[in-house]
């Protein structure tokens, strides 16, 4: 297929050579070393993307099962991090499947050591997963349940009628703290079409945005709510200039979903395995809406 796009999914081992301090947001010790490495100039230029949808995702560091991140009330919003401690992260990326060696051999340079302003660190690739968009697909029946692992930020604008978002800048802007199938699986499918080829489209070939956001109404029928259990989450991201906190407030946990339509299950598929690697809402490539799937039974 000459117009093949391709997913990719590095996991790393981090391991700080020193105790130190990270970033609010851990997911900035992996982007500082792409942003300041020549040695990794291709990933650099996905960071400089233009457009609503960045092809590349930088995780925050996890220890176990538990992503790093400062909430509010944390303290000085900075991670304690330990000498010689393995943590976990990701890098994932959307590139042409033409050029996908070229970026492969470019993550294999994360073997090595590495100074930054938050520490030295030692890194080791783990493992390297590529799919093809072609390939993209999540096994389930009738349920599966969605884990927000990190906060998931959706605007309350996103389903906002194609005709009336040259309006939308008179409205104030304000996030979801509720996972609605329209809010998620809208974003999902314009995500996915910003970087499928035109036959590869969802919900048909050559879709436009009319299409995003019915499928998002569609979503909000067909996709039933069978448990959950999801809070919202005020995280600290950094620092302003005059020293004050910088807030972002999302919301985390879980929530199972019957399909009662079975007719697109299809297309869930392909949304719910993209969704794994390169996350859902906004500020995702610094590992904003980190999500994992999994099958699920009803209740």
């Amino acid at each position: 297929m000459p117009n093949r796009i391709v997913v990719c999914c590095a996991c790393l081992n981090v391991v700080p050579l020193r105790d130190c301090v990270a970033p609010p947001f851990t997911s900035k010790v992996l982007k500082y070393i792409v942003e300041t490495n020549e040695d990794f100039r291709n990933l650099r230029g996905l960071l400089g993307v233009r457009g609503s949808f960045k092809p590349i995702v930088f995780s925050p560091l996890w220890d176990g099962s538990r992503f790093l991140y400062s909430r509010r009330g944390d303290g000085g919003g900075f991670v304690r991090l330990r000498a010689g401690r393995v943590y976990g992260g990701r890098v994932s990326f959307i590139v042409p499947g033409d050029r996908v060696d070229v970026f492969v051999d470019e993550v294999l340079e994360f073997n090595g050591r590495f100074r930054t302003v938050y520490g030295e660190f030692s890194i080791g690739v783990s493992s390297i997963e590529v799919v093809g968009f072609d390939s993209l697909s999540f096994d389930f029946d009738g349920c599966f349940k969605v884990r927000f692992l990190t906060p998931i930020i959706l605007t309350s604008k996103l389903m906002m009628p194609p005709p009336l978002r040259v309006y939308s800048r008179r409205v104030p802007e304000r996030h979801r703290l509720i996972p609605t199938p329209s809010y998620i699986f809208n974003y999902l499918i314009r995500l996915w079409n910003a970087f499928a080829p035109d036959e590869l489209k969802l919900p048909r070939p050559g879709s436009d945005v009319w299409a995003a956001y019915k499928f998002g109404r569609i979503s909000d029928i067909v996709l039933v709510e069978v448990d959950y259990s999801v809070k919202p989450e005020t995280v600290v991201y950094g620092k302003t200039s005059d020293g004050r906190l910088k807030l972002v407030r999302g919301f985390t946990g879980w929530i199972i979903y019957e399909l009662i339509y079975p007719k697109l299950r299809p297309i869930y598929s392909k949304l719910l395995a993209l969704a794994k690697y390169m996350g859902v809402g906004r500020s995702r490539s610094i590992g904003f809406g980190q999500v994992d799937v999994v099958r699920a039974d009803k209740h």
